[in-house]
């Protein structure tokens, strides 16, 4: 009778917890347009990824096997700046592959042409000023945002 009352019980907690627990919005951002931007590294050796799309969808993901979390949007004037700046410049910047103990980095993937992509973070990278601000700009923009529940 016990044995019975145990596995009773363990199917009514199992049931519980998956009906109470409410699942996040986890996808891969898919869209042929997106700005992705974040840092690797250091002692830890953390990796956080954010995915900007062009309506102001953000996207987080820490790990480099972590699934994408949605976030709360940022406004589509201020996304629709961001992508301009990265179209600027793509014409104007040679992608960069520097890479040190902490790096950071911004992709950026366009239907219309390949993948950019900057990274840097060596004692001998001297990324441009406009990128590393570009970058600070852009984890401005994330950091207060939590994820939709």
């Amino acid at each position: 009778m016990n044995y019975l009352y145990g596995i009773i019980t363990l199917i009514l907690i199992s049931l519980l917890l998956m009906v109470a627990c409410k699942p996040t919005a986890l996808l891969t951002p898919d869209n042929s347009n997106k700005i992705c931007y974040g840092s690797y590294g250091g002692f830890a050796g953390l990796y956080t990824e954010y995915v900007l799309l062009p309506d102001g969808e953000l996207y987080r993901k820490d790990g480099i096997n972590a699934e994408y979390q949605k976030l709360s949007p940022i406004d589509r004037e201020v996304s629709a700046q961001m992508f301009s700046i990265l179209e600027d410049m793509r014409r104007e910047y040679q992608p960069l592959d520097e890479p040190g103990n902490m790096s950071y980095f911004v992709r950026y993937e366009s239907e219309d042409s390949d993948t950019l992509a900057w990274t840097w973070g060596g004692s001998n990278s001297r990324p441009d000023s406009r990128l590393r601000i570009l970058h600070q700009n852009l984890n401005r923009l994330s950091k207060p945002k939590n994820p939709v529940m």
